[in-house]
């Protein structure tokens, strides 16, 4: 079984209130269930199965002779299972484990023990263990939430007011050996008292888990209210994201473009050319006759060639003060 986290609780509040049913339970039948030939049996049980295995073998001399449906173990082996698994997961945190539950197994075992001798009590101990499931076949679900530290009193005080019914079945049982009659079990006094406690122990835990229940509900409205304002805040920071990388985007397009159309630096082809002249190159053509006539005149010179066949170098040593052309030396 899963582990569940556990409201916190002190044992110590607890522990009274099963004491004082447990002190009950022996006064009125004599029977110490903490400590007796059936707990002993009990204490080595580590699961519902392993328990009913033992008061079924109590229920036996009841159910010899009947249907499995109309038997005693019909309503028995849902409440054990309910409240072996509940006194394991309060266990965890109201420090009750096991002694709680296996009291009030025991005090099942001891009650069957002892009216198996009584005639006509089948039918009243299924009466009352009828009417004992009816009111703990929902406690269950604690076993599936945490319950608060207000409901953990009550569930113990619910059990509390089992050993009290039983502590009153066994009596009854015990003093019934030796009478002639038997009186029904339920529809006395003091049992139905005892089931009118119950029953409004019930009823008060169904209300504090449904008050539980909305509170659990309301925070996870609030939680999921908290999960929205987070989600929109980060919606909104990616929008803001988005935009400002969508304007360095554009700046960037923007300078490409800029660079694109801006005029070439010419210094950077003037230094280019100047960098690879070689001496003499174009004497030819500076010292024949057409230049020469061109510089007298002139008028428009036209280079023209193929990418890399020399026009920047041409142009350079023409507009180059200390040009052949102009009589100088070029260094």
């Amino acid at each position: 079984m899963s582990s569940l986290p556990q409201t916190p609780v002190s044992s110590s509040q607890f522990k009274s209130i099963l004491d004082a049913a447990l002190a009950e339970y022996k006064k009125k039948t004599g029977n110490d269930l903490l400590d007796n030939w059936l707990a002993k049996e009990l204490q080595s049980c580590e699961s519902a199965e392993a328990v009913l295995a033992i008061i079924q073998h109590q229920a036996k001399a009841f159910d010899r002779f009947r249907r499995a449906d109309k038997g005693l173990m019909k309503w028995i082996g849902p409440s054990v299972h309910v409240l072996y698994t509940l006194s394991v997961t309060l266990g965890e945190g109201a420090g009750m484990a096991l002694p709680s539950a296996k009291a009030v197994f025991a005090g099942i075992g001891v009650l069957l023990a002892t009216a198996k001798d009584v005639w006509a009590s089948h039918d009243a101990l299924v009466d009352l263990f009828e009417r004992i499931q009816f009111f703990l076949k929902r406690l269950g679900v604690h076993t599936q939430i945490s319950p608060t530290e207000d409901l953990v009193e009550i569930l113990v005080k619910i059990v509390a007011e089992v050993l009290s019914i039983l502590s009153t079945a066994t009596k009854e049982m015990q003093q019934s050996r030796t009478k002639s009659y038997f009186r029904k079990l339920v529809g006395r006094t003091d049992i139905e008292d005892a089931l009118k406690r119950l029953d409004s122990l019930t009823q008060e835990e169904v209300r504090m888990a449904i008050a539980q229940v909305l509170k659990a509900i309301n925070e996870l409205k609030d939680g999921a209210k908290k999960a929205d304002e987070t989600m929109q805040q980060i919606a909104n920071n990616v929008d803001e994201i988005k935009d400002d990388v969508e304007k360095i985007m554009w700046n960037q397009i923007e300078q490409d473009v800029r660079k694109w159309f801006s005029a070439p630096d010419p210094s950077v082809n003037y230094n280019f050319a100047r960098e690879s002249y070689q001496e003499g190159t174009a004497a030819w053509f500076f010292q024949g006759s057409m230049f020469k006539e061109w510089e007298l005149i002139g008028s428009l010179l036209w280079i023209h060639g193929k990418p890399g066949s020399g026009k920047s170098i041409l142009w350079f040593v023409i507009f180059l003060p200390s040009s052949p052309s102009r009589g100088a030396h070029i260094d």
